[in-house]
């Protein structure tokens, strides 16, 4: 799920912030919801927390329309997906920025002073693009 999620937001040009929220809000509403959660389900979660990310993060979000028609085939109504945010909103009490993400746990530790003295081969802009990197596959490998 997480390997599709961030095809599609790569695909869509999202920003890399709302990749890390949409992963965030889907781990915190699986952990914190009290019931148990069919494998089907995974998919409008997935979607669902992307369409919530995208309208926290970006300019220009995602669109309902793109949503069901592009991401989701069709699959899913508007109702369904607009009930699942309604969910997931209501899980999370609507803490949508109450825990930094990795990325931008990334940017605080690699603009603190104590780095900027260390030496780096090709600079911290190489290790900022290898840092975000390494987040990237540590998502993909939960």
């Amino acid at each position: 799920m997480i390997d599709w999620m961030f095809e599609v937001l790569t695909a869509f040009k999202m920003s890399e912030q709302t990749f890390f929220l949409a992963v965030q809000y889907m781990d915190r509403y699986i952990a914190a919801t009290p019931v148990a959660l069919e494998l089907e389900q995974l998919h409008i979660i997935g979607i669902t927390c992307m369409f919530l990310a995208s309208k926290f993060e970006d300019i220009t979000p995602l669109f309902m329309q793109t949503v069901v028609a592009r991401i989701g085939h069709h699959r899913f109504s508007r109702e369904a997906i607009l009930h699942q945010e309604k969910l997931i909103l209501g899980t999370l009490c609507f803490k949508m920025a109450a825990v930094p993400t990795v990325l931008e746990f990334l940017q605080r530790y690699l603009t603190h002073a104590y780095l900027a003295a260390y030496p780096l081969r090709g600079g911290v802009q190489t290790l900022t693009t290898v840092s975000k990197y390494l987040a990237c596959l540590q998502s993909h490998h939960i």
